[in-house]
C-alpha cells in the first residue's frame, strides 16, 4: 500500500484547489506532526542522563529564541515576506 499512497497523493494533490491562507495551515499541521514525531525520537534518549547541564541549556536555548522572536515583532523596520511568482495566464 505505501507504494500506491505516494503516487494516488501526488494525482489528488494535483487536482485539489486550496486557498493559499489554508496551504499555510496545512503546512504548519503537517511540520508541527513532522516535530512531534523526531521528538517524540529523540528527546528521551537526549534525556536518558538527565543532568542541570541539559535542563538549563535547553532552557537558554528557549529564551534566546523567544527573545529573537519579541524583538523581531517589535522591529520598526519589519516586513512581511511576500512571493511575488508570476502566475501563467494572469495579468
Amino acid at each position: 500500500m505505501p507504494a500506491v499512497a505516494i503516487p494516488l497523493a501526488g494525482i489528488v494533490g494535483s487536482f485539489a484547489s486550496v486557498s493559499d491562507q489554508t496551504l499555510g495551515y496545512i503546512l504548519c499541521l503537517y511540520s508541527g506532526f513532522f516535530h512531534c514525531m523526531g521528538a517524540t525520537g529523540l528527546l528521551p534518549e537526549a534525556h536518558a542522563h538527565a543532568s542541570w547541564r541539559k535542563v538549563g541549556l535547553t532552557a537558554s536555548v528557549f529564551a534566546l529564541i523567544f527573545v529573537i522572536r519579541a524583538h523581531i515583532r517589535h522591529h520598526p523596520h519589519r516586513r512581511r515576506l511576500t512571493l511575488d511568482v508570476p502566475v501563467v495566464g494572469h495579468p
